[in-house]
C-alpha cells in the first residue's frame, strides 16, 4: 500500500497567523505563499504587519489551520489578548511559568491603571479576534451589508468599524438613486 502524503490546502494563503521573530516573540501577519521542500515538508512565507517577510515550517506558526498556543513559550513583552469581564482586552506578558502553564499579564484597567492578571496559556490568544464578543451582539446594519448575488445566494460583506460613518453617508446619498447600489456592483 502506497503512503499518502497530505498536501496543505491552498486556502491557507491569506490566513491571519502569528509567527516568532528573531527576538523570540510572536508577531501577527498573513500567509503569503507556500513552497514544498525537497524533503516533502512545506514552508510558508509569512508577511508580517510591519512589511517584513520570513519563511516558516507548519509547526512554527500559530493560528487557524496551524499550531495552537499549547507548548509555546511566551517571552516577557509579548503582546496577547485575553477575555476580561466578557470583553477582549490587549495584554502584555510579564512572565510565563512553563511548568504550571500560567502566564502573568499586565492589562490596563478602566481607570487607566495597570493591573496584573494570571491566565492559563490556553486562555490567551496571540491574534486579536475579528470581533469581540461584546461587538458581535452590538452589530449594526451599517457595519454589515447583505449583497444580493445571482441564483438566490447572498454574500455578507463585513466592514471594519471606521467604515460605519462612510457607509451611512453613501447609503444616504444612494437613497435618491433609482437603481440603488446595483450599478456599483456591476450587475
Amino acid at each position: 500500500m502506497q503512503s499518502q502524503r497530505r498536501l496543505p490546502k491552498k486556502s491557507v494563503l491569506g490566513t491571519r497567523v502569528c509567527a516568532p521573530w528573531n527576538d523570540g516573540r510572536f508577531y501577527p501577519g498573513v500567509i503569503e505563499s507556500m513552497t514544498e521542500q525537497p524533503n516533502g515538508q512545506f514552508m510558508y512565507a509569512v508577511l508580517f504587519d510591519d512589511g517584513y517577510s520570513k519563511r516558516y515550517f507548519h509547526k512554527d506558526i500559530v493560528g487557524p489551520g496551524f499550531s495552537t498556543n499549547s507548548g509555546i513559550f511566551l517571552k516577557h513583552g509579548q503582546a496577547a489578548y485575553i477575555t476580561n469581564h466578557g470583553r477582549e482586552q490587549k495584554a502584555i506578558v510579564v512572565k510565563h511559568n512553563k511548568v504550571t502553564d500560567e502566564v502573568i499579564l499586565e492589562i490596563e484597567t478602566n481607570d487607566g491603571e495597570l493591573s496584573e492578571v494570571v491566565k492559563r496559556l490556553d486562555d490567551i490568544r496571540l491574534l486579536e479576534s475579528r470581533k469581540s464578543t461584546r461587538r458581535q451582539s452590538q452589530e449594526t446594519a451599517s457595519s454589515r451589508i447583505d449583497v444580493p448575488v445571482t441564483r438566490n445566494r447572498r454574500v455578507i460583506v463585513e466592514f471594519p468599524q471606521y467604515f460605519t460613518i462612510i457607509t451611512s453617508y453613501v447609503f444616504k446619498e444612494l437613497h435618491s438613486v433609482p437603481t440603488g447600489a446595483h450599478y456599483l456592483l456591476g450587475d
